[in-house]
């Protein structure tokens, strides 16, 4: 059974108010950051299916990693940040040199993390907004300006237009919120401040066109938010693709009451936090206990998860498949 915050906190009231633990819902986060650390949890991987415009997409936040895929309804091999720079590897050729022919593309190439889900292509000015109506500390931005320099705007964070029927009330629009005069070619680092508590969305303005767009949404919690970033060898700029990806989680931590917890149960999160307890008490092996009890109930969930009674069968009429060699038997 998946759980709310708001249910796992009621769950685990008697969980606080020992050994310096007076916020709930940030033992419960560290439980979950413990527990998601400690394998590579199947319940810790999502299926998702996006459209993006090539050679380059990004994860949203919270998904740390590409497991499998497939572009344009096919399977796709998936290669580490190393996989450029082997000998007669890819490279990072856009154009092709004469005389050479393009290797088929069929390659997801990590191209690592950036602060941005979307990387803006020309200079650009920043602002930022709010998803809740209450002032929001500023965000700090870190990026190299046009001519090479290392600029850090401290941006403030516009709060969300607040409407009595069609009249606005408080807030700003996004149109509305004037953007930071500092003039940026790249991003290097975001930072969000402690004391945030609403999803943030940062803007980009064109230097040239003044277009604006969202480049990226911030969970609050998380101060120094990453998105990983991948690409496609040998395909146009715009061209459309059809992804389907599972993605390795990295949990987020819980904001609101009605955020669910990544993962079936509040079990182990209890002894996660226990065993932390126990810990700070000088109790080592009553903490080790503990940790393996949550361990164990987390790897018999996924072995029950993981049992059904149709077996696996490939089929060898796709091409890429393990069973495409069969198709040959009759050369035998």
């Amino acid at each position: 059974m998946r759980y709310t915050l708001a249910q796992a906190m009621r769950r685990l009231q008697q969980s606080t108010h020992a050994y310096g633990v007076t916020d709930l819902r940030d033992a419960i986060n560290r439980a979950v950051e413990t527990l998601a650390g400690m394998s590579g949890w199947e319940c810790l991987r999502q299926v998702l299916r996006f459209s993006s415009a090539g050679p380059c997409f990004t994860l949203p936040q919270g998904a740390a990693g590409l497991v499998r895929a497939c572009v344009n309804g096919r399977p796709t091999t998936i290669r580490g940040q190393d996989f450029r720079f082997v000998q007669s590897g890819p490279g990072d050729l856009s154009v092709v040199p004469p005389g050479y022919a393009r290797v088929k593309p069929s390659n997801i190439l990590d191209d690592g993390d950036s602060p941005v889900m979307v990387e803006p292509e020309s200079p650009f000015r920043l602002f930022a907004c709010s998803d809740g109506t209450d002032p929001a500390p500023a965000i700090t931005v870190r990026g190299l300006s046009p001519d090479g320099r290392m600029q850090t705007v401290v941006l403030p964070v516009a709060s969300a237009p607040l409407y009595s029927g069609s009249t606005l009330v408080s807030g700003q629009k996004p149109e509305d919120v004037a953007a930071d005069p500092t003039v940026l070619q790249t991003l290097s680092k975001v930072t969000l401040s402690d004391s945030a508590s609403e999803y943030v969305t940062l803007y980009a303005e064109d230097a040239d066109s003044y277009d604006r767009f969202p480049i990226a949404v911030y969970n609050p919690l998380v101060a120094a938010p990453r998105f990983r970033r991948y690409s496609l060898a040998g395909i146009a700029p715009g061209q459309p693709l059809d992804l389907l990806v599972e993605a390795r989680l990295d949990p987020l931590p819980l904001v609101r009451p009605d955020d669910q917890l990544p993962f079936d149960g509040i079990d182990p999160i209890e002894w996660i936090i226990r065993a932390d307890w126990c810990m700070k008490s000088s109790e080592v092996d009553a903490a080790k206990k503990y940790t393996e009890q949550a361990v164990q109930w987390m790897k018999a969930k996924e072995v029950a998860n993981d049992t059904i009674q149709t077996p696996i069968i490939v089929n060898s009429l796709f091409d890429g498949s393990m069973g495409e060699i069969s198709g040959d038997a009759f050369n035998v």
